[in-house]
């Protein structure tokens, strides 16, 4: 009994830990099915949100780096908890840029609405964030960019670091909109 039960604290510790590091869901699927098997690659058709802060460098050139860490920090938790409610995986999270599926690793059929839900929920949050940060001098403001198609899912990478990534038009697609929102 004592060594089952330490047996299920290592699994729930090794999930909480997984959870920091990948989306949620990935954490979860890894941890009932295990990760080859929740990590195979397929090709679903899904929504991919990417969004990222407007005036970003210039912002980080004339600000120190701990103001520059508690905006991504409030933006990151702003994205973050608005890819909760819509179902969606933060996919990537690179400088200013965050990039969301919404129907991968969790299939959805209504994920082009839930991904058209996230984006105004991201743009109405990063618009509040935004405007506290901005001032006379420096403006930042937030593009959002959504496209849905066939995208393949799955992990990739060389032996010392994997990666759950998608691949596919959308994904190019949904970048190139938010450059241009």
């Amino acid at each position: 009994l004592v060594g089952a039960v330490q047996y299920h604290v290592t699994q729930g510790r090794r999930a909480q830990f997984l959870a920091r590091f990948m989306a949620p869901q990935v954490a979860e699927m890894v941890s009932r099915r295990g990760l080859k098997s929740a990590t195979d690659e397929q090709t679903l058709e899904l929504s991919v949100v990417s969004c990222d802060l407007r005036g970003f460098t210039a912002f980080t050139a004339a600000t120190s780096s701990q103001k520059v860490i508690r905006i991504l920090r409030e933006y990151y938790d702003a994205v973050g908890a608005a890819a909760a409610e819509c179902g969606g995986t933060i996919k990537d999270q690179a400088g200013d840029g965050v990039l969301i599926l919404v129907g991968a690793p969790i299939p959805m059929a209504d994920h082009a609405q839930r991904a058209l839900q996230l984006a105004r929920q991201i743009r109405e949050r990063g618009v509040e964030i935004t405007a506290r940060w901005s001032d006379a001098d420096l403006h930042l403001g937030v593009g959002v960019g959504v496209a849905s198609g066939f995208v393949t899912v799955g992990v990739i990478g060389a032996a010392s670091r994997l990666e759950y990534t998608a691949v596919g038009p959308a994904v190019n697609l949904a970048s190139r909109l938010c450059s241009e929102a």
